[in-house]
């Protein structure tokens, strides 16, 4: 067992060293990386809302006209600086049905994106006859892996 590792052991290391590491130093490094993660994203959060603060009034005069929305470029000094304020499009699925509906449907259909899908929920409730007929259109691929290390209690070892 090495000890005092710390996360800049990480730096260095190869996957091939990192995994004969003994458990208890595998989850003492992720315990140090959460910490580690944990104030930079204080931190990152504090210094956003100090920019945000700097930039934020002249930013939002200057995208009036454009509905806030899109990009604008500000001159401090030296620097260009850049806000881009993106947009959310909600669409409301009744009125939209409504308006569509009145609509050639070869404009309509050239308009709209279908995506038809079960809840993985409901099919597994589903009745077993009912889940056989579906399988043919069900594809599960796998996700990325989540590994978890848990020191077990003094009692239960």
């Amino acid at each position: 067992m090495k000890h005092n590792l710390t996360p800049a052991y990480l730096d260095e290391a190869i996957a091939d060293q990192i995994a004969e590491l003994s458990p208890a130093e595998l989850d003492n490094l992720r315990e140090q990386l959460a910490e580690d993660l944990g104030l930079l994203q204080r931190r990152s959060g504090r210094l956003e809302t100090g920019v945000a603060l700097r930039y934020g009034e002249r930013a939002r005069v200057a995208l009036a006209p454009k509905g806030q929305v899109g990009t604008i470029h500000l001159d401090d000094g030296e620097y260009d600086v850049t806000v881009t304020a993106a947009k959310t499009v909600e669409w409301d699925e009744d009125k939209l049905t409504a308006i569509l509906d009145a609509m050639a449907s070869d404009i309509a259909n050239h308009l709209v994106k279908v995506k038809v899908a079960i809840d993985e929920r409901k099919f597994l409730a589903a009745l077993p006859d009912i889940q056989a007929k579906l399988l043919p259109a069900r594809t599960v691929k796998p996700g990325k892996w989540k590994i978890t290390l848990k020191r077990r209690d003094a009692e239960a070892a």
